[in-house]
């Protein structure tokens, strides 16, 4: 028997609907794009990449949606908290300075309240603001003072002119610290305003300003600087990552950014954080101390177009303005700063100065991946407890201590450009396999690393930011298939290889999935879709070059690259002269 031509009908439109229903339609409300492990959210193992784009409540009501979509409700569930009346006091007297310092980012606040509640977490502009700028509520504001930052990660550089093969601005910068601990979502962020510079940076990693970051104007936020307490005291203000936004959304080159950075009104969480900075003219700066003010500027201890950074002070005069940890020995080490508040400072110092220096002219794209995969040796102690524990009682004098360690969370590097040809490379957790800690119980491991970086074009809006990564992804499947061609299912790294060739391919389905279904869309659907896009294809980008990697080993030290040795007779090499064998 015939069906009525009404149900046929029905099926048919029923049919119609679900093959033309939106991408998001078919998850479920709690699914995410990151694994989730008896509850507990496992960082990716390719860095998220959001877009935002439009107006600042525009690009902030995106974030809160497309943060929800891929790590979940958990970490806006966190700011749903009763604010106390002290800290609503404290909220709303930082909220003056943004006001006036960063007023573009009132409205960005506004838009992820908004964002957050529509995707089913009630969230008040008060609750976001609270997290950003802190709850510490001042009974007489400045009136308390504050120890100097002891934190142990966290290195920077950059290069350029004479320095670099080519001329052009390269930097390099890590955030040290676990990234399973830190209860902030790791992922890269590229924005795309309706006014200022179009601008990509990895916000909060570890709770600090991000880094690292570049506009397209060819200025490049490094690193957050050592920063040194001077004669601050302590008050309301604005937080260190709206201070990174705002230089980099409107800075056109360094001289700007430094007048920007010295006129902010900083809280006790930033107060350090003036940062290393950089430009594509051969312009760089590190704002060692606003009070006093204190500059420090390439050339300045010998450098010749390059300028470094990690977390102690490199400035001699500042001797009276530092408060040494742990009752340790305050003492200055030429090209390595003041040694008394870090375990490694010292040594990640001496290690980018003899990069930097003795390669000088060699340094591209290919060295400054080099140098974060240029790795330490492990500790030559029986036990790693037993090493832990000589790591402190000897200050870390003496160990071998690189850039490179178990301690990198996120790690990036770039070449920036005045226009729209900048490239920005990010992982997720360190590219170095086997490398040393940075100080006692910092030793950290993930699953399924990768150990690569992905490739970011800051391109003039979304649409080619994807297409520029689609073709980077094109690109690293070509190489990896063309060596993965010449195993065959006797050797021993088919099978494992073979799965990750299959993960990229699958990732590059994803991402032309989605970069269709955005170039048909419009408004904040098109941003996620080319999000969702971004991410299949950076994640391609880095299967794909981890099957390539395994065949075709990266360079890992400068004679790797076809570099004299390291640490040879022929180079001008900087040690600590407290270290009984320089390492």
């Amino acid at each position: 028997m015939k069906k009525p031509k009404t149900i046929r009908l029905t099926l048919l439109v029923l049919l119609m609907a679900f093959m033309t229903m939106p991408a998001f339609a078919f998850a479920a409300p709690n699914d995410t794009e990151i694994e989730f492990y008896d509850g507990a959210p496992i960082q990716a193992n390719v860095r998220p990449v959001i877009i935002v784009s439009g107006t600042d409540y525009d690009m902030g009501y995106q974030y809160a949606q497309q943060i929800i979509q891929v790590f979940g409700s958990w970490y806006y569930k966190n700011m749903a908290r009763e604010l106390s009346a002290q800290a609503l006091i404290a909220v709303k007297a930082n909220e003056s300075y943004v006001e006036d310092e960063t007023p573009e980012l009132i409205d960005f606040v506004k838009g992820i309240a908004a964002g957050a509640t529509a995707a089913g977490v009630q969230l008040s502009y008060e609750q976001v603001l609270a997290d950003y700028v802190g709850t510490k509520y001042y009974a007489s504001a400045r009136a308390d003072s504050i120890e100097n930052d002891s934190s142990q990660g966290c290195s920077g550089f950059a290069a350029w002119g004479r320095a670099t093969k080519d001329g052009k601005l390269v930097f390099g910068g890590s955030g040290d610290h676990e990234l399973a601990k830190n209860w902030r979502v790791e992922h890269t962020l590229m924005l795309f305003p309706n006014e200022g510079n179009n601008y990509i940076v990895s916000p909060p990693t570890g709770g600090g300003p991000g880094h690292p970051g570049m506009n397209n104007k060819g200025v490049t936020y490094v690193h957050h600087g050592a920063g040194v307490l001077g004669n601050y005291k302590v008050g309301y203000g604005i937080p260190a990552t709206f201070a990174t936004m705002h230089t980099l959304r409107y800075a056109k080159n360094a001289d700007e950014a430094l007048e920007l950075q010295i006129s902010y009104t900083t809280t006790e969480s930033s107060y350090q954080r003036g940062g290393l900075w950089a430009d594509v003219s051969g312009k760089a700066f590190v704002l060692e101390c606003k009070d006093p003010l204190t500059v420090r500027r390439p050339g300045d201890y010998g450098e010749k177009d390059f300028i470094f950074s990690t977390n102690n002070s490199m400035v001699p005069e500042l001797k009276d303005f530092l408060k040494p940890s742990y009752g340790w020995e305050l003492r200055y080490i030429e090209h390595g700063g003041w040694h008394g508040y870090s375990e490694s400072s010292v040594q990640r110092n001496l290690g980018m100065w003899n990069m930097l220096h003795n390669y000088n002219g060699k340094i591209d794209k290919a060295f400054a991946e080099m140098m974060w995969r240029f790795a330490a040796k492990p500790p030559a102690y029986p036990t790693l407890e037993e090493a832990d524990k000589a790591l402190y009682d000897t200050q870390g004098v003496g160990w071998d201590m690189k850039i490179a360690s178990m301690e990198n969370a996120m790690t990036g590097f770039g070449i920036p450009d005045n226009g729209n040809e900048g490239l920005y490379y990010a992982s997720n957790g360190r590219v170095a396999q086997l490398t040393a800690p940075l100080g006692e119980g910092e030793h950290y491991y993930y699953p399924d690393m990768l150990y690569v970086f992905i490739e970011l074009k800051l391109d003039e809006n979304p649409q080619k930011v994807v297409e520029a990564a689609r073709a980077r992804a094109q690109y690293n499947l070509w190489d990896a298939n063309l060596h993965m061609s010449n195993l065959g299912y006797a050797d021993t790294a088919f099978v494992p290889l073979s799965e990750k060739f299959d993960r990229a391919t699958k990732e590059w389905v994803r991402g032309n999935w989605y970069l269709d279904l955005a170039k048909g869309s419009s408004g904040n659907d098109a941003i996620y879709y080319y999000s969702r896009a971004l991410r299949g294809f950076t994640s391609c980008q880095a299967y794909a070059k981890h099957v390539y990697n395994a065949l075709v080993p990266t360079a890992k030290t400068p004679e790797d690259l076809g570099l004299d040795k390291w640490f040879g007779t022929w180079g001008e090499w900087a040690i600590d002269p407290y270290a009984q064998v320089p390492k």
